[in-house]
């Protein structure tokens, strides 16, 4: 391998990881302006619940393959099927951006949301560049952010199903 090839391939994966980071922080903002109190709901249930939340998005990411081949079998579950991936796939996106506000959130202590996710998205995004440690960093923020967002969604349920508003 060349000098030169390796030059061109930390390029090209610098290049791809900062049109990544901005895209992200372009998606937390909106997140954050949309729905401030659920960004922040799931970031606390990361920093308080991190087991919780990592055997949750264990377990959804044993689960949801599962039931997709399940519905896929059934001619009418195929629509549900569809819809339930497309679904993990949004909330996997998610989950990053929830774990880097709640990185920020350590960080930053004055409450300033869109620095919270402009720092923690820095400290993902450069660790996420790092061999070996980058793909451990991304696969523990997926799974987790991904449990977390879920009982932070069965938690707002529970609450609107209490009060009868669902």
């Amino acid at each position: 391998v060349q000098k030169s090839d390796l030059g061109k391939a930390f390029g090209a994966n610098l290049f791809v990881t900062t049109i990544s980071f901005l895209s992200s922080l372009l998606i937390g903002l909106i997140l954050i302006k949309l729905s401030p109190r659920i960004v922040s709901s799931v970031a606390e249930r990361l920093t308080d619940q991190p087991l919780k939340s990592l055997l949750v998005g264990i377990l959804t990411v044993i689960l949801v393959p599962v039931f997709f081949v399940i519905f896929l079998l059934t001619i009418i579950g195929i629509p549900l099927a569809l819809i339930m991936l497309a679904l993990f796939f949004i909330y996997l996106y998610m989950a990053k951006l929830f774990m880097a506000y709640a990185i920020g959130q350590r960080l930053v202590s004055a409450n300033r949301p869109a620095l919270r996710l402009i720092s923690g998205l820095l400290v993902y995004y450069v660790l996420s560049l790092i061999p070996i440690v980058g793909g451990i960093v991304m696969l523990i923020t997926a799974l987790a952010g991904l449990g977390a967002v879920l009982i932070t969604k069965k938690s707002y349920l529970e609450t609107l199903k209490a009060k009868k508003l669902l």
